[in-house]
């Protein structure tokens, strides 16, 4: 994890102490959705006991009966010898508790009889862990081990969603508690799988388990959830390779979602208001997904997702944030923009290398222009929240640079250290790297993602390249002598350096892709080819936009996105670029002051 990251988890850290577990409870507000969405959400949240293969309870801690319960529970525990066998017994009984936590707060028992079924909980987490000592083997070394630690990863994932719903139903005077033994059951999790299993089988083990929990089609939406918390607390050695599966989960749940039909996609933005959680973790995970290279049909999903999860933080802030906040918080979040701004800059890395991250700084400087014109307006809880899903998309574009590209902490201060990250990348010496910061520091240009493979057919001037991942491969590459030009989000065509593609009529124009149509011609003006500007509903809000002209490759900023012209494409490496010079010039200038 680099220092960077660092700084902003303690930033969110500190956020997240003024708000509740779910905005929900702030809100005070019945959210409304389709009977099929609210289906999804109760398969997620709805933990019954046969979930957790008890039955369910019938003798409650306010009885004045359960004293006999517990004492057959000590006797059971008395005459269990094997410590496997003990371990599994106590993890039931850590089972029966959480249900007879969850059966008293949906009976509304009292406050005190609540506290008390609580502490319950909590001492018999504690003592599944302490039995946990006593086995000497891991789940490498014996089979039964390994069953017993499949059945608890899938149980306390089931764990963590009840306490999330509980938190929501509670009186406000037990809120603290149930978040205490929130935290505390992430801790002793983490603690049972360091124990029972070699610490670098972890991650593969908890995603394996974490797919065969029940659930719904948008399951791993709070499953990614849950690892995000639960990586805090385990050691800094297994926290990147949680990273990684982490990032596998997302890209498992951009593909479920891009095949989902219309309905159900409309099922899923009502699913996430609905479901309980932190909305600022949500908006996290929405950030990732908009890195990724959505569809047509996906993208406006996504961004009404986000919308909506904005407009419940906002609700959240609003008539509570003062000028000061919202310029406090802005300022935060242009600190943070500009940092991974200037990493993308002095690491000198393409779109073509890392075009989530570069979606994602696009993003975050439109919402960052946003914040301030709010601020102006008076709007101070909307800039408060504008400013938030900066922090969130910048926060994402820096996770990409580490886990994909495999940046590490002295990368950010200049030297180049790079991670232990596998995402293999292909340089043009037809070597194999770790990751393209191990390409970088080789000093070779990279071909394409992915291990190098033989017998690939480069491509002929004027022919297309893919660089979409979701339409197929991104191996091929422009045949020795040709580079790329970038017509389109998702095609290059090879052409010879400082040669334009040369045109009588539209028709000698190679092939383009609009965001929001099929392929067309592009067309021929002054004898040169260039792309149609696509047509599609455009709100021209004052947004500075970055836009290259494909005809000369010449980058300049916009005021609006309606007003970058026919012949140009909007391209964040263009506002880099800017960036750039800029901080070159103001460098060259303090040099020759100083002279």
């Amino acid at each position: 994890m680099t220092k960077l990251t660092k700084s902003l988890i303690i930033s969110l850290a500190i956020l997240s102490l003024a708000l509740p577990v779910s905005f929900s409870l702030a809100l005070d507000e019945e959210v409304i959705i389709s009977t099929e969405a609210q289906r999804e959400v109760e398969l997620d949240e709805d933990v019954q006991p046969a979930d957790l293969d008890i039955s369910p309870p019938t003798i409650l801690p306010d009885s004045l009966f359960y004293f006999l319960k517990n004492l057959g529970r000590n006797i059971q525990s008395l005459i269990t010898f094997d410590p496997i066998a003990k371990v599994e017994l106590k993890e039931r009984f850590a089972n029966e508790k959480l249900m007879e936590l969850k059966e008293m707060i949906e009976r509304k028992k009292s406050t005190e009889a609540i506290q008390k079924a609580i502490k319950n909980y909590e001492s018999e987490i504690e003592t599944v862990k302490t039995f946990t000592e006593r086995i000497r083997v891991t789940a490498q070394e014996n089979e039964e081990v390994g069953k017993f630690l499949d059945k608890y990863i899938q149980h306390n994932a089931l764990h963590h969603r009840v306490l999330i719903k509980l938190a929501e139903q509670v009186p406000a005077e037990v809120l603290n508690k149930i978040q205490a033994s929130r935290n505390l059951h992430l801790e002793k999790f983490s603690e049972v799988m360091q124990k029972l299993e070699d610490k670098d089988k972890i991650p593969e083990r908890l995603e394996k388990n974490l797919d065969l929990v029940k659930g719904s089609s948008f399951k791993n939406f709070i499953n990614i959830g849950m690892v995000e918390a639960l990586k805090e607390k385990l050691p800094e050695d297994i926290k990147i390779k949680i990273e990684e599966k982490q990032e596998e989960m997302l890209g498992k749940l951009h593909e479920k979602l891009e095949s989902l039909p219309a309905k159900k996609l409309e099922d899923f933005t009502q699913y996430i208001k609905k479901i309980g959680g932190d909305k600022i973790q949500h908006l996290d995970i929405i950030g990732a997904l908009e890195g990724k290279e959505l569809s047509d049909k996906l993208k406006p999903i996504i961004e009404k997702v986000r919308d909506g999860n904005l407009e419940r933080i906002e609700n959240y802030y609003q008539n509570r944030t003062t000028r000061q906040e919202a310029e406090a918080q802005i300022k935060e979040a242009q600190i943070l923009l500009e940092k991974i701004t200037n990493l993308i800059t002095e690491k000198n890395t393409t779109i073509q290398e890392i075009p989530d991250a570069f979606r994602l700084v696009e993003e975050a400087e439109k919402k960052l222009t946003l914040a301030k014109q709010e601020l102006e307006q008076g709007n101070y809880s909307r800039a408060y929240t504008q400013a938030i899903a900066v922090m969130s998309l910048a926060k994402n574009a820096i996770r990409i640079m580490e886990i994909r590209a495999g940046y590490q902490d002295s990368t950010i201060t200049g030297s180049m250290v790079c991670s232990d990250t596998i995402t293999p990348v292909c340089g043009k010496d037809g070597k194999t790297y770790r990751n393209i910061c191990e390409a970088k520091r080789n000093e070779v240009e990279i071909v394409y993602r992915g291990e190098c493979k033989t017998n690939i057919v480069c491509a002929q001037e004027g022919e297309k390249v893919n660089r979409n991942p979701i339409l197929g491969t991104v191996e091929r590459h422009c045949c020795e002598g040709l580079e790329e030009t970038r017509i389109s989000k998702s095609y290059s065509i090879c052409k010879k350096p400082g040669v334009s593609f040369e045109c009588k009529e539209d028709k000698d124009c190679p092939l383009s892709r609009c965001l929001t149509s099929t392929d067309s011609a592009s067309r021929c003006v002054e004898g040169k080819c260039v792309v149609p500007r696509c047509e599609e509903p455009m709100v021209c809000i004052q947004v500075i936009t970055p836009a290259k002209n494909l005809v000369t490759g010449e980058c300049n900023i916009f005021s609006t996105p309606c007003d970058v012209p026919s012949g140009w494409i909007k391209d964040v490496s263009c506002g880099i670029l800017q960036l750039q010079q800029k901080v070159q010039s103001q460098l060259q200038t303090g040099l020759e002051a100083n002279q």
